[in-house]
């Protein structure tokens, strides 16, 4: 049996850069934005810094619908697929999928809306707004959980 499960809510968490107008990303809600980015951006000045993006999804699974108390070896599938790619360095990248340890509000922004949204979730906060939100704990996500 194929039982198929829909992300209840998702969102971007963009870290952003040093740069006057993406430094504001890190409180940036985009909450129903159509696509879910996983980026990185390599700094191109004198100091080589990282700035990444996270995608997180929730989903609200009904396990009585899967398993009716019968035996049974379960195996779950998440498939993600890219709408554009550029400039990859590495042919074959690697992504993770951690379990969040936190609840979070998707929000109701985009990433480019002006003025900016940040009511929900963001890099810095995991709830609320922006300077007023609930922060993520360091330990984002609990390790071996299932």
């Amino acid at each position: 049996m194929i039982y198929s499960v829909f992300a209840k809510k998702d969102t971007s968490l963009y870290e952003g850069t040093s740069g006057t107008a993406d430094a504001l990303m890190r409180w940036t809600n985009a909450g129903i934005d159509e696509i879910l980015e996983v980026r990185k951006i390599v700094s191109s000045s004198a100091t080589a810094n990282t700035y990444l993006s996270r995608a997180v999804l929730d989903f609200d699974i009904d396990w009585t619908k899967i398993n009716s108390g019968a035996a049974w070896n379960a195996k779950a599938y998440l498939n993600l697929y890219t709408t554009e790619v550029s400039q990859l360095d590495d042919s074959t990248p690697t992504f993770t999928v951690s379990p969040l340890a936190e609840a979070w509000t998707e929000g109701s922004g985009r990433e480019n809306n002006k003025p900016q949204t940040t009511k929900g979730a963001s890099w810095a906060y995991r709830t609320g707004e922006y300077d007023t939100g609930t922060e993520w704990t360091t330990a984002g996500y609990a390790a071996n959980t299932t």
